[in-house]
C-alpha cells in the first residue's frame, strides 16, 4: 500500500497533538485582566505564561495611573504558597515583566487593579483568575 507523504504528515501531526502530554497543552500566553478605557484601548493588560511562570504587566494609556497585580503561588524556594503583589508605573506603551519559579503543577490565582498615585487610592480590581504553574 502506497502513504501519500502529505497524508503520513497529517496522521503524525495529529497523534502528537493527541498525545501531547498535559506540560505540553499549557497556554503559554494567556491575557487574564484587561481595564478598558474606551471600545478602542484599554488602560492595561496583564499576562501570565504558564511556561516558565513568567507575568507580564502592561500599560497601554496615558492616564497617571500604575497596571497592578495580586496573586497567590507557592515557590519553589518555600514550598509555601504566598500572596505577591506587582505593578508598572512606567506609564503609557510600558512593560514590566516579571519571572518567577513556581511549584509545577500549583494553582496560581491573579488579578489585575489600577493604582492612581496622585490620588493614592487603589480600584477596578478584576475578577481571580486560576491557572496551574
Amino acid at each position: 500500500m502506497r502513504v501519500h507523504r502529505p497524508a503520513a504528515l497529517l496522521l503524525a501531526a495529529a497523534a502528537t497533538i493527541c498525545f501531547a502530554s498535559p506540560a505540553q497543552a499549557k497556554e503559554i500566553d494567556t491575557i487574564i485582566w484587561e481595564r478598558p478605557a474606551s471600545p478602542f484601548n484599554t488602560h492595561g493588560r496583564v499576562y501570565f505564561a504558564t511556561d516558565g511562570d513568567h507575568i507580564g504587566i502592561y500599560d497601554d494609556y496615558a492616564d497617571g495611573e500604575s497596571v497592578c497585580i495580586d496573586f497567590y503561588a507557592t515557590p519553589v524556594s518555600t514550598g509555601k504558597r504566598k500572596l505577591y503583589s506587582r505593578c508598572n508605573s512606567g506609564g503609557k506603551g510600558s512593560r514590566k515583566d516579571f519571572d518567577f519559579d513556581f511549584v509545577e503543577n500549583t494553582e496560581v490565582n491573579i488579578r489585575g487593579w489600577m493604582y492612581d498615585q496622585s490620588a493614592g487610592y487603589d480600584h477596578a480590581y478584576g475578577e481571580w483568575y486560576s491557572t496551574i504553574a
